[in-house]
């Protein structure tokens, strides 16, 4: 949420921002009844986001940085899930730097996709669309590694970018993991999901729904 402040994000998880409702209660006009339980949803991506944290101390500790690109980019969306902004941006540095660190063409890909990302929520669509297109071009064996897992945001990227060709690209290549894959329903799914994104078609999007709960 954009409207949240630097001062916000500090006093919300404490929950210092209800303070002043403590006036309320000393007027009678509510009861002290503890603090308001956490969202589930936000209970779950706190606890994604641990084990993320626990696999890169690992990592660290043994010196062998395998997945800790990839790692930022799933820590990115939470971040972003959350609204908290600077936090992902903040997860892109990190990335930057193990791609600094560790040069392959995979970190490579899953940077410029979480430069995307990041950009998306920045409100620059245009360099959003542009780090799709460097993932596209990076190979189809180390592109679709990437995008068969974030192919829904990408395709919503090149969509809002008005590159149309890009999404059908996409599109397609998830129909063709689908086609190789009949028997996963997640890949059946993602191909409905992004076929229906592409076309406008809410049946289908509602027909993806059913397959990736299946």
């Amino acid at each position: 949420d954009r409207r949240i402040t630097r001062v916000g994000r500090l006093l919300r998880p404490s929950r210092l921002d209800e303070l002043p409702q403590l006036w309320n209660v000393l007027n009678g006009e509510m009861s002290l009844v503890g603090p308001r339980p956490e969202d589930p949803q936000y209970v779950e991506l706190y606890d994604a986001e641990a084990e993320l944290v626990t696999m890169e101390r690992l990592e660290e500790d043994v010196r062998i940085p395998v997945q800790q690109v990839n790692s930022r980019v799933i820590r990115s969306r939470i971040a972003l899930l959350r609204g908290d902004g600077e936090g992902a941006r903040g997860h892109l540095v990190a990335a930057r730097e193990g791609l600094a660190v560790k040069p392959n063409p995979g970190n490579t890909a899953a940077v410029r996709f979480l430069e995307a990302v990041v950009a998306e929520a920045d409100g620059d669509t245009a360099l959003a669309v542009d780090r799709i297109r460097q993932v596209q071009e990076s190979g189809p064996f180390m592109r679709w590694r990437l995008l068969r897992t974030w192919v829904d945001a990408a395709v919503r990227i090149a969509l809002r970018g008005a590159d149309r060709a890009l999404a059908e690209d996409l599109a397609a290549q998830a129909r063709g993991h689908a086609a190789r894959n009949p028997a996963v329903p997640t890949a059946t799914g993602v191909a409905a999901q992004v076929t229906g994104l592409v076309r406008n078609d809410p049946a289908l999007l509602e027909h993806s729904v059913e397959l990736l709960g299946a």
